[in-house]
């Protein structure tokens, strides 16, 4: 595994953890890590943008709001 493939990792917000050859065990924990800091507040972020959305909000604002984009001023 190029350094270049863990630098995309690190960009992205993913551990290298899950996807280097370490023991299954610190895998799973990096995986855990990743699906709780990275993944899960996406996720919230997301849901929040379509409740959002759903209400009739216009969709950059909406998308500020939920914390997926800056709002403009």
């Amino acid at each position: 595994m190029g350094r270049g493939f863990l630098e995309v990792l690190a960009v992205c917000g993913c551990p290298p953890g899950p996807f280097s050859e370490v023991d299954v065990t610190a895998q799973r924990e990096s995986y855990r890590r990743f699906i709780s800091l990275t993944v899960e507040p996406l996720a919230g972020r997301a849901r929040a943008f379509q409740s959002i959305v759903g209400a009739g909000m216009d969709l950059a604002k909406a998308a500020g709001l939920a914390g997926l984009m800056e709002i403009e001023n």
